[in-house]
């Protein structure tokens, strides 16, 4: 796994607060995609969400060997 990764971060809600979900793109430096994370997370607010997809986008990269985002 490279050193250094991209992640790309999305989180939205139906409603605020409402059904909401996360999504997350990993890519390496040579932009390859080496993740991808997409999934409910319940009830919460647009702001909610966008924070809960960077958490787990950075719990991904460490999982993968990132020492850089």
């Amino acid at each position: 796994m490279a050193e250094k990764v991209t992640v790309f971060t999305d989180g939205a809600s139906r409603h605020n607060p409402g059904p909401a979900a996360v999504g997350v793109v990993i890519q390496d430096e040579r932009g390859q995609t080496v993740a991808r994370i997409s999934r409910c997370i319940g009830r919460a607010t647009n702001n909610q969400a966008e924070y809960q997809a960077i958490i787990a986008a950075l719990e991904k990269a460490i999982r993968l060997g990132a020492r850089q985002v």
